[in-house]
C-alpha cells in the first residue's frame, strides 16, 4: 500500500510539474508587460495598496467612505491583500505581480487535475487519470485565459478560482471526516472575498453531491444536511452584508457604464454562445468586446442563438438516450453543463455589469466545458466504431486532436505578447470593433502620454466621429487636455471641456479641467466655483481639494489652503503633489518641521521612480530658509 502511494504521489507530482513548465512556457513572454487599463487606477493610482499597514482599514470599509475608482475595493479584499503584498516586495514592478498571477494559475490547472479524478473517481468511467490530464492540459493552455492571466485586474477570477477548487477538494474529504468542515467554510469566504462569483459554491456543491455521492436521490443528500446547510447560511449571510453594506446586490462599481437590467438579461443568449464559441475554437477573442443591445426579438443574433442552443440540446439528449458503455457518463455530462451554468451565472443573469461579454467572466465556468471536452476525447477514441477504422485514418483523428492543442498553445503565446505593447492591444481589439469608444479613447492616451500629440488627436477624433453619445464626455475631456496643457489653448481646450460637460454633467473631472483654466486666467472665484462644483459630484475628489488649496495658496490664505490639503492627503496619502503642496504651505507659515517631515514622507514615495528633483529642491529650499532665520536672529 505504502509503496502505491508513493508511486502516485510521483506521478502526481510528475504532473504538476509538467502542467507548470508548459504554463511558464506559453505565459513567459508577458511577465515583464506594462500594466494595462484597470491595473492603473487599482494598482499604480490606488494608494491603499502602498502601506501594510493600512490592511486592517482599507481592504474593509464601508464603501460610501471612499467610492472611487483608485480605491481598494472592499468586497474583494483578499485580492487587495495579495496586491498590497506585491506593493511591499516589488513596489510597481510589473514582474512581481504577474508572475504571482502565473503561479496561482499553475495551482488552480493542477487543482482541477485533482479535482476531475476526484469526479471520476465516484463514478464506473475507465480512463479516470487521462480524462483528468487533458482536462487540466486545456485550462492550462487555453487562449481564453490571456485575458485573466496576464491582465493583472483579472487576478480576482484566479484566486476566487483557487479557493473555490480547493474548498470542493475539502468539501468531499469532509463528508469523510467532519472535522475538515471549518476548512470548507473557511475556504468558502476566502473565494467569495476574492471575487463575488464565489457565491455559487454551495450550488456546485450540492450538484456534486447529487450526481456523484447520492447518486441522483435527494434522500442521500438530505442526510448530508449538515454539510450543505450552512453553505447556503453563508451565501444568505453575504447578500444580507452586501445589501446594507454596499447598497447594492449587483456590479456597483460599473456606475454608469451598466446596462438596463432587462437589456442585460436579454442580450444573454448570444453572450453565452459567444462563450462557447471562444472555447471550442479561439477566433474572436479580444482584450474587450463591443456588444449592442438586441434591437428586439427578431435579432439576428437573438433567433440564432436560441436555435443553436436547442440543437445543441436536442443532440446531447439524443446522445444520453443512446446505450453507452459507460453508465455515468449521463452524470459527467449534466455535471458538466450545470457547473458552466451556475459558475457564469452571476455575470451573466440578471445583474448588469460593466460590459456583458468578457473572456475574464469565464476562467472558472470554462472548467464545465474542459471536462465535458475531455470526456468526449476519450470517449470518442475508446468506441468501437474509432476501433473499428484503419490505421491511417486514427493517425488523422489523433493528429486533428494534436493540432487542436497545438492552435490553442500557439494562441495563448501570440496573444500574450499583446501586452508588451499597450498600442497594439487596443489596436486589436479596434480591430475587431471600430466603434469601441474605450478602446479608441486609451489608444489616445497612450499615444499622449508617449508626446506623440497628434497622434493621441486623431485617435480622440475617430472616437467622437463613431460615437456621439454620453460615452464619449471622457474623449473630448481628453481633447481638451491636449489642447490645453500641450498646445497652450485654453479657449479651445474650454470648448471641448464644456461639450464634455454637456454630455456628462455629473463627470466631476471636467469641472476640475474648468477649474484650472480659470485659475490660469487668475479667476480665482470662478475657478473656486468649479472646484466646489466637482466636489458636489464627488466628494472624493482629491484633485478639486488640492486644486482650492492651490487658490488659496496664491492668494496666501495658507491656513485655509492647509485645511484642503490635508483633506485631499487623507484621501489620498501618495499623492506627491498634495504633500508637497502642504510642506510648501507650511513653509510659508514659517512652520519649517511640519515642512521637512511631509517632506521626507514625499521622498520615501519617490525612491525608485525618479520623480523626487522637486521634492528635493523644495527640501533644500526649506533647509535654506532655516538658516536664513536662524542667521537673522543672532
Amino acid at each position: 500500500m505504502k509503496i502505491m502511494n508513493l508511486k502516485y504521489k510521483r506521478k502526481n507530482l510528475v504532473i504538476f510539474f509538467f502542467l507548470a513548465a508548459v504554463i511558464f512556457g506559453i505565459y513567459h513572454n508577458s511577465l515583464h508587460a506594462p500594466f494595462v487599463l484597470d491595473d492603473m487606477s487599482k494598482i499604480v493610482s490606488n494608494p491603499d495598496i502602498r502601506h501594510i499597514e493600512n490592511i486592517p482599514s482599507r481592504l474593509m470599509y464601508s464603501y460610501s467612505e471612499y467610492k472611487t475608482d483608485a480605491r481598494n475595493d472592499p468586497f474583494r479584499p483578499i485580492t487587495y491583500l495579495t496586491y498590497t503584498i506585491n506593493y511591499h516586495y516589488g513596489k510597481l514592478n510589473p514582474f512581481v505581480y504577474r508572475i504571482f498571477d502565473v503561479v496561482i494559475h499553475v495551482l488552480n490547472t493542477f487543482l482541477i487535475f485533482v479535482f476531475v479524478k476526484k469526479i471520476f473517481s465516484k463514478t464506473d468511467i475507465p480512463n479516470k487519470h487521462a480524462i483528468a490530464f487533458i482536462s487540466s492540459v486545456l485550462f492550462a493552455v487555453h487562449p481564453v485565459n490571456v485575458n485573466t492571466v496576464p491582465y493583472i485586474f483579472g487576478r480576482s477570477g484566479q484566486l476566487m478560482a483557487f479557493f473555490y477548487l480547493l474548498g470542493a477538494l475539502v468539501f468531499i474529504k469532509s463528508t469523510e471526516k467532519f472535522s475538515f468542515y471549518p476548512l470548507v467554510l473557511l475556504l468558502y469566504i476566502l473565494s467569495i472575498f476574492s471575487k463575488p462569483d464565489g457565491i455559487t459554491f454551495p450550488a456546485v456543491i450540492l450538484s456534486f453531491d447529487f450526481f456523484f455521492m447520492s447518486d441522483l436521490k435527494l434522500k442521500n443528500v438530505w442526510n448530508r444536511k449538515k454539510h450543505h446547510i450552512p453553505l447556503w447560511c453563508v451565501a444568505v449571510i453575504y447578500i444580507l452584508f452586501r445589501y446594507f453594506y454596499l447598497g447594492e446586490i449587483g456590479d456597483y462599481e460599473g456606475g454608469v457604464m451598466r446596462w438596463e437590467r432587462f437589456e442585460y438579461m436579454a442580450i444573454q443568449p448570444y453572450v453565452m454562445f459567444r462563450y462557447i464559441m471562444f472555447l471550442m475554437y479561439p477566433a474572436g477573442i479580444s482584450f474587450e468586446h463591443h456588444i449592442e443591445p438586441l434591437r428586439g426579438v427578431l435579432d439576428i443574433r437573438l433567433i440564432f442563438s436560441v436555435f443553436s442552443f436547442s440543437v445543441a440540446a436536442f443532440l446531447i439528449v439524443l446522445l444520453l438516450k443512446k446505450a453507452n458503455p459507460w453508465k455515468d457518463s449521463k452524470k459527467i455530462v449534466m455535471f458538466s453543463v450545470l457547473f458552466f451554468l451556475i459558475t457564469v451565472s452571476p455575470t451573466s443573469s440578471f445583474f448588469p455589469t460593466t460590459c456583458p461579454l468578457a473572456e475574464r467572466y469565464i476562467y472558472m465556468p470554462a472548467i464545465g466545458f474542459y471536462v465535458l471536452m475531455a470526456f468526449s476525447i476519450i470517449s470518442f477514441f475508446k468506441s468501437r466504431w474509432f476501433e473499428s477504422l484503419s490505421f491511417y485514418v486514427k493517425r488523422m483523428f489523433y493528429g486533428f486532436v494534436i493540432l487542436y492543442f497545438f492552435i490553442l498553445v500557439s494562441g495563448t503565446y501570440l496573444r500574450n505578447d499583446f501586452y508588451n505593447d499597450p498600442i497594439v492591444l487596443w489596436e486589436d481589439v479596434i480591430e475587431r470593433y471600430p466603434l469601441h469608444v474605450r478602446a479608441g479613447n486609451n489608444l489616445g492616451v497612450i499615444y499622449k502620454r508617449k508626446g506623440d500629440y497628434l497622434m493621441a488627436l486623431k485617435k480622440f477624433y475617430n472616437v467622437i466621429r463613431s460615437d456621439k453619445g454620453v460615452s464619449v464626455a471622457r474623449t473630448y475631456m481628453n481633447i481638451g487636455q491636449v489642447y490645453y496643457k500641450y498646445y497652450g489653448d485654453s479657449e479651445k481646450a474650454k470648448k471641448y471641456y464644456m461639450k464634455a460637460k454637456s454630455l456628462a454633467p455629473g463627470f466631476a473631472v471636467v469641472y476640475n479641467r474648468l477649474a484650472d483654466i480659470y485659475r490660469q486666467r487668475e479667476d480665482y472665484e470662478k475657478a473656486l466655483e468649479y472646484n466646489n462644483r466637482a466636489l458636489k459630484r464627488d466628494h472624493l475628489n482629491t484633485e478639486a481639494y488640492n486644486s482650492i488649496g492651490i487658490v488659496y495658496s496664491i492668494k496666501e490664505e495658507y491656513e485655509k489652503a492647509l485645511k484642503y490639503y490635508k483633506r485631499a492627503a487623507e484621501i489620498n496619502p501618495s499623492s506627491l503633489g498634495v504633500l508637497n503642496n502642504t510642506a510648501l504651505a507650511y513653509m510659508k507659515l514659517g512652520e519649517y518641521e511640519k515642512a521637512i517631515e511631509i517632506l521626507e514622507r514625499s521622498l520615501v514615495l519617490t525612491k525608485g521612480h525618479g520623480k523626487g528633483d522637486y521634492t528635493k529642491n523644495l527640501m533644500k529650499l526649506v533647509k535654506e530658509k532655516i538658516n536664513e532665520d536662524s542667521g537673522n536672529s543672532r
